[in-house]
């Protein structure tokens, strides 16, 4: 004959078989299959969206592609103002970006970016006045040979603050970056930094803390500076879209 505190806990064990029944991980939908699930979901997503350098959509128009673009006005100077658009980075492509950004590094670093937002696995190292195109090859190969199309390329300008005087490298094109091959609207993108915070009286700070880096987006045609913001700002506005 079984103890009284049996009769008592039989209840307890029956409702924690039941409970464990069901939240046992095989009634729970496989990670692998939710992922793939997603995945589908973004395959199935068609349309072209152009966004405004606010982050505010201001065009729609169907298609059997799923595209994202930023929408950039140029200058009119000399007749070559006009519209420009570039490629949304998607979110690990701007983790890259922001990567560059906290290394601050000396020599200039680039990504290639494609048509879907992604980028290649490995930045392409130049010195510190430009990247060649032999050290472009690896990262659009790369991308190429994944049937993807090249956007545009980001680079970065070279920062010294170690040094006297600080070294910054300037937010605008040079001569060489406009020589350099331009793919997606003749649009490229440069990664800067400014002194906002603790700016000494005369010079620059030698702390990198006291630096954010910036993205700007220029065209080869004129070469006008189309869009400069923060990277903390171009996630914000661009990093959910």
């Amino acid at each position: 004959m079984f103890p009284k505190k049996y009769f008592i806990m039989a209840p307890l064990y029956q409702w924690m078989n039941s409970w464990n029944s069901v939240s046992n991980f095989s009634n729970i939908a496989n990670h692998e299959e939710v992922t793939n699930q997603q995945n589908l979901f973004i395959k199935e997503k068609k349309g072209t969206y152009y966004y405004d350098i606010h982050g505010k959509l201001i065009e729609q128009i169907d298609s059997d592609e799923y595209k994202r673009y930023i929408v950039m006005d140029a200058p009119n100077e000399n007749g070559n103002g006009g519209k420009y658009h570039i490629t949304i980075p998607n979110k690990a492509t701007i983790a890259r970006m922001k990567k560059i950004g906290k290394d601050m590094p000396k020599c200039e670093e680039g990504i290639a970016v494609a048509t879907d937002g992604s980028c290649s696995s490995k930045d392409a190292i130049g010195n510190k006045e430009k990247i060649t195109s032999t050290q472009w090859e690896g990262s659009l190969k790369e991308l190429l040979n994944k049937g993807k199309t090249i956007a545009y390329l980001i680079h970065s300008h070279p920062v010294q603050i170690d040094s006297t005087p600080v070294l910054i490298g300037s937010e605008k094109p040079s001569v060489i970056d406009l020589e350099a091959q331009f793919f997606e609207n003749q649009v490229g993108a440069i990664i800067s930094w400014q002194n906002v915070f603790n700016k000494p009286v005369q010079g620059y700070s030698h702390d990198k803390n006291d630096y954010i880096a910036y993205i700007s987006f220029y065209c080869k045609i004129n070469d006008s500076v189309l869009m400069h913001m923060s990277l903390w700002n171009f996630e914000n506005k661009f990093g959910n879209l």
